[in-house]
């Protein structure tokens, strides 16, 4: 074989393997599936000890009846220890803030309450609590409008996201959220193992619940509003009788 045809050989082995290296550059690239020891975050994590904005997209129509509103904001606190006990149901406490501010903003529910006391860290060391601090509609109340059953939608996503104990759910409220706090103890009363209305009373709230679905929610009122009204509406249990 002469040089000239050795050449024209090497020249077209050359060329092929050429092409066949870019085609194989061209092909993705595969990654290796991942070995069983390898962790796969799906979601991040959310930050625990601290309160987070939250809101719930409120849908065109609550109880048979069209909403106002489209969306209400609250904050969210996650405790201590959420993240790394994935299956332990925790306590909620629900807190509506009162009255004082127009536009009801994260500052102001923070600024005090329960939410200000989480702020400042001075919760007891063992509060194994999440805690929802809704914000009412600027201008508005807890009971006008469609601010109840938007607050029981809200309320419901919240225990369908998280790890929620739905027999340890408790609701208090200061002022205003007092008042509020009866409003919606008595209109789902299903929904709260216990009530504790701070400067509020029940005197307002429209919704009287019989005694088959008013008896799972204990009710404890601060201040000396409307007692002989507190006790027609909810009997009180014995002082012995456990709390949930």
């Amino acid at each position: 074989m002469s040089m000239n045809s050795i050449g024209r050989i090497g020249a077209r082995l050359l060329t092929g393997a050429a092409l066949l290296a870019a085609c194989r550059a061209a092909e993705p690239e595969t990654q290796p599936p991942p070995s069983p020891e390898t962790e796969i975050q799906l979601e991040p994590q959310l930050p625990t000890g601290v309160q987070l904005q939250a809101s719930f997209a409120v849908p065109g129509m609550l109880d048979g009846q069209p909403t106002i509103h489209r969306e209400m904001r609250y904050l969210l606190y996650l405790p201590s220890g959420y993240d790394q006990a994935p299956d332990t149901l925790w306590p909620l406490i629900l807190f509506l803030h009162g009255s004082g501010d127009d536009d009801y903003d994260s500052a102001f529910v923070l600024s005090y309450g329960l939410p200000a006391v989480l702020q400042a860290g001075e919760q007891p060391e063992q509060f194994p609590f999440i805690v929802v601090s809704p914000q009412a509609f600027p201008g508005g109340t807890w009971w006008t409008e469609d601010a109840l059953p938007i607050l029981d939608a809200a309320l419901g996503e919240v225990l369908e996201t998280y790890r929620v104990d739905p027999d340890r759910v408790y609701l208090t409220g200061l002022s205003m959220g007092g008042y509020g706090a009866w409003y919606l103890a008595t209109a789902y009363p299903e929904r709260f193992a216990a009530m504790v209305s701070v400067s509020g009373s029940g005197y307002r709230t429209p919704f009287l619940p019989g005694e088959e679905t008013s008896a799972g929610c204990r009710i404890w009122q601060s201040g000396a509003f409307m007692e002989r009204r507190i006790n027609c509406l909810i009997q009180r249990p014995p002082a012995s009788t456990p709390w949930p």
